[in-house]
């Protein structure tokens, strides 16, 4: 068959808008460092990265709730060792308000000194977090605790996701840390009935102040203690989330991200083609004109 002019024209023709286009994808991948943008670029990468992308967001979402978690409980934590200091000071008290030295005088002054360590309690009971207040189990837009002390709250678990399938409970216990719920005592009214002994020299229900105050302040410090490890384990399920997302994002940069020489050294190549295939085309113009 022969070979015209006109065939050899549209085969550079064709060879250029070739090279025209080689030119336009090995610059943007040059330019944003991608060698997969669209399915079309590699089908099975992107459905990869896609599935990463989704993989990486959920991971993301969990370190946040874990992260908002951790910041309440840590404010728990702090809230009821002040809580057991409130109550360790109305042991002391106690203690010395049931010497046979200490007179009724003494004592019902001294009642009042109860009744601030009572509110002061009542206030930190009722302490709000970054989710709502603290001690209110799953009912954390209302004060736990009202005026008189009663506890409105529940001792319901707030649970958060740590790994697939595995959920703590992510709240501290006001009901165990400051009522009978859990068979404990009732720290609010065991100080107000400590202050009503006071206020009536009634020694025998004095010194039995000194017990109740006691046993109070170690389940305070029970339910602290039970805090301070959720809130290590949070911690650690955070650090083992965020090394998981670091993964992942090295995973999809493998399969979606262009070597940077590569990518350079292409974008040369199809420079130079480009400019051989102008090159050609210009002379096969040329001599076409030439001819006509």
């Amino acid at each position: 068959m022969r070979v015209t002019d006109s065939m050899r024209y549209n085969a550079a023709l064709e060879a250029r808008l070739h090279a025209d286009q080689r030119v336009y994808d090995t610059s943007r991948t040059a330019s944003s460092g991608l060698r997969v943008e669209k399915p079309s670029d590699d089908p099975a990468a992107y459905a990869t990265s896609v599935r990463l992308d989704g993989r990486v967001s959920s991971l993301d979402a969990r370190s946040k709730d874990m992260g908002r978690a951790s910041g309440d409980l840590g404010i728990a934590e702090s809230t009821l060792t002040a809580a057991g200091d409130v109550m360790m000071r109305a042991k002391d008290i106690a203690t010395w308000m049931a010497s046979d030295t200490v007179d009724a005088t003494t004592r019902a002054q001294t009642a009042n000194e109860v009744d601030q360590l009572r509110q002061s309690l009542i206030g930190l009971a009722n302490t709000r977090g970054g989710q709502g207040y603290l001690f209110a189990g799953t009912k954390t837009d209302t004060p736990p605790f009202d005026p008189t002390g009663a506890f409105v709250g529940n001792d319901s678990q707030q649970n958060v996701e740590i790994a697939d399938g595995v959920v703590v409970a992510a709240n501290a216990s006001g009901a165990q840390a400051f009522t009978a719920a859990a068979g404990g005592r009732d720290v609010l009214k065991d100080l107000q009935d400590f202050a009503d002994a006071l206020r009536a020299n009634d020694v025998v229900g004095i010194r039995s102040a000194i017990d109740t105050t006691e046993t109070g302040r170690r389940q305070i410090v029970d339910v602290r203690s039970a805090s301070g490890v959720t809130l290590e384990r949070l911690q650690s399920a955070t650090d083992v989330t965020s090394a998981a997302v670091t993964k992942l994002t090295e995973s999809k940069a493998a399969q979606v991200e262009a070597d940077p020489v590569t990518a350079y050294s292409d974008l040369v190549n199809a420079q130079t083609s480009y400019e051989r295939n102008l090159a050609v085309t210009k002379q096969l113009i040329s001599m076409s004109s030439q001819q006509g």
